[in-house]
């Protein structure tokens, strides 16, 4: 993966040197950034309106018998999630398709969508799997 350096981790404040520990973000958003801001003079990153939690292993392994898993911790009055009836509590088990094991994942996939276009999201309610359809928008058009 190549990508554009945000933060390096040092010793302290007086240290000079990395402890090799580097974060980045990925080179395609930073080429979508920079598209966007060439073109609308700012960038539009689209949201669904949720605050997610990582299950813990035993969470996980016990309502969808593997390792890792992604909960909705908060939904956003007025967001995409509500009007989509998205509930605190629902754990996302795909996006577009593609299964979800961490809030990353569920991040990178809401980001490659462009404002107003359709989510597909799978959910697990009351122990029952059901897909819903979410439009993202703003995060501006949200809080």
């Amino acid at each position: 993966m190549i990508g554009i350096n945000t933060a390096i981790k040092t010793e302290g404040q007086s240290s000079y040197g990395s402890v090799g520990i580097g974060f980045a973000i990925p080179s395609n958003l930073a080429v979508d950034v920079a598209d966007s801001i060439i073109k609308k003079g700012h960038y539009e990153r689209p949201r669904i309106g949720i605050i997610m939690g990582q299950l813990n292993p035993v969470q996980a392994n016990k309502v969808l018998g593997r390792n890792s898993g992604v909960f909705v911790a908060t939904v956003f009055k007025d967001s995409p999630a509500s009007r989509a009836d998205i509930r605190e509590g629902d754990i996302l088990v795909k996006v577009d398709g593609e299964p979800v094991y961490t809030m990353r994942d569920v991040q990178r996939a809401i980001i490659k969508h462009k404002i107003n276009e359709p989510v597909q999201l799978v959910i697990i309610r009351g122990g029952e799997e059901k897909a819903v359809m979410v439009l993202t928008n703003r995060l501006s058009d949200i809080l």
